[in-house]
């Protein structure tokens, strides 16, 4: 099963945030270089078959890598 463009978005960004953290190696300043050029946010919501268990299965994966 694919993602969606939506849900990889968001892998995309949990990608780039933990190598982010994994370079700094400092959470407060991996959050800050990593919101630096992106709007925040604050709160994802993702509509009934959506998507979230699949979604958050393959977070999962990419912080296991």
């Amino acid at each position: 099963m694919e993602l969606k463009p939506y849900q990889q978005s968001v892998i995309n960004d949990l990608k780039s945030y933990l190598e982010k953290l994994e370079e700094t190696s400092d959470i407060s300043k991996a959050f800050t270089e990593f919101w630096r050029w992106r709007a925040p946010i604050v709160c994802v919501k993702v509509p009934s078959a959506g998507g979230k268990t699949f979604n958050v299965c393959n977070a999962l994966r990419t912080l296991t890598e």
